[in-house]
């Protein structure tokens, strides 16, 4: 068994340049982005803890667009979702403004997803129906994570 962290982009969200935009309903979570953990893998958001008072946590950084070039508020969640795409669990949630100023903590999981489960990026906007604009330059995902191979 081996564990090493790794950090995911916007390709390993499927959030690059051709891919369809994501509409997101006001008062629901709706997933933006997802990663299908592969075979032999267990994958858990996030790196490091605090033990000992020492912080070995490392960012994360969510700032995504709408079809306007605006900047979405509203509130942006890490969950990890089955294979069969039934039982979906949070693991954080905050404010959008936190993770576009890539401040937010990220420690590692104690969830971790396994082979063929997803790990999601959910949007629920703050106003109105937003569209994602998937494929806008300014868009930036930086996540932490730790894998397990087995």
């Amino acid at each position: 068994m081996v564990v090493f962290e790794r950090v995911f982009g916007r390709p390993d969200f499927d959030m690059e340049a051709g891919d369809t935009d994501v509409v997101c309903k006001t008062g629901q979570f709706t997933a933006i982005g997802s990663n299908t953990v592969g075979a032999r893998q267990l994958v858990a958001f996030g790196v490091g803890n605090t033990t000992g008072g020492v912080d070995t946590r490392l960012t994360a950084t969510i700032d995504i667009e709408d079809t306007y070039t605006l900047i979405i508020s509203g509130k942006i969640r890490l969950a990890v979702q089955d294979a069969n795409g039934i039982i979906t669990e949070p693991i954080v949630e905050d404010l959008a403004s936190v993770w576009r100023a890539g401040t937010k903590k990220l420690g590692m999981s104690g969830i971790q997803a396994k082979e063929d489960s997803k790990l999601l990026i959910q949007l629920n906007p703050d106003a109105v129906d937003t569209t994602v604009d998937m494929s806008d330059a300014n868009t930036d995902i930086i996540i932490p994570v730790t894998v397990t191979t087995l």
